[in-house]
C-alpha cells in the first residue's frame, strides 16, 4: 500500500511538472530533462513510469478530460448528458481561443499520431458512457470520436488564421455532434442558449483546469 502511494506521488510530480513546463514553454520545447529538473524525479524513475514524452502527455490529457467532465457535472448538476458533453466542447475550444499556449499544446497533441489515437480512445469511452442509450456499436462510437477529434482539430487550426469565426464554429460542432446522438432539435437549441448564458463559467472552468494540480 505504501509503495502504491509513493508511486502515485511520484507520477503526480512528473505530470504536474510536465503541465507547468507545457504552459510555459509549449509542447515542442518541453523535454524529459526539463521535467527531471523541475520535478526532482530522476530520469530513470521517469522512464520507469512513462515510455517517452508523448506517453506523459497522453496520461496528462486523460486526467484533464476526466477532470473536465467531473467539474462540468458538478457545476451543472441535474443537466442532461447532451448538455454536459456540449459544455465540455465549449470549455475546451473556448480555452483554445483565448490562450495561445494552450492552443499550441492541443495543436501539438492533435498532430501527434500516438496522442491523437489516445484522445480518440478516451473520447470513445466518454461518449459511450454519456450516450449509452443510443445503441451505437463500439465501432460506431470510435468512428464518431474520430469525426469529433478531426472537427476539434479543424477548429483549433482555424484559430491560427482568425478567431472571428470561433464561436460560430463551436456552435456548429455542438449542433452537429448532438444531432449524431439523436438529440431533438428543440433540445439542441435550448442547450445552445444555456451554453451562451454560461460563457463566464466555461472560461473559469477552462482556467481552473489549466492552473490546478493534477
Amino acid at each position: 500500500m505504501l509503495m502504491e502511494e509513493h508511486s502515485r506521488e511520484v507520477k503526480s510530480k512528473i505530470l504536474n511538472s510536465a503541465k507547468k513546463l507545457l504552459m510555459r514553454n509549449g509542447y515542442k520545447k518541453t523535454t524529459i530533462r526539463q521535467i527531471e529538473r523541475d520535478s526532482g524525479v530522476l530520469i530513470g524513475s521517469i522512464y520507469h513510469f512513462f515510455k517517452n514524452k508523448d506517453n506523459i502527455f497522453e496520461e496528462m490529457i486523460a486526467k484533464l478530460i476526466e477532470r473536465s467532465q467531473k467539474k462540468i457535472e458538478e457545476s451543472c448538476a441535474g443537466e442532461s448528458s447532451a448538455f454536459v458533453y456540449a459544455a465540455m466542447i465549449e470549455v475546451e475550444l473556448c480555452k483554445m481561443e483565448n490562450d495561445e499556449i494552450a492552443r499550441d499544446i492541443y495543436f501539438s497533441c492533435y498532430t501527434s499520431k500516438t496522442i491523437f489515437a489516445d484522445i480518440v480512445r478516451q473520447s470513445s469511452e466518454l461518449i459511450q458512457k454519456l450516450f449509452r442509450d443510443t445503441n451505437f456499436s463500439q465501432e460506431q462510437f470510435k468512428q464518431i470520436s474520430l469525426f469529433i477529434g478531426g472537427s476539434v482539430y479543424a477548429c483549433i487550426s482555424e484559430l491560427y488564421i482568425t478567431t472571428a469565426t470561433a464561436k460560430s464554429n463551436r456552435r456548429a460542432l455542438i449542433r452537429h455532434v448532438l444531432k449524431i446522438f439523436k438529440v431533438p432539435n428543440e433540445e439542441i437549441e435550448s442547450i445552445i442558449e444555456k451554453i451562451d448564458r454560461g460563457s463566464d463559467l466555461w472560461k473559469q472552468l477552462g482556467n481552473e483546469l489549466v492552473e490546478q494540480s493534477i
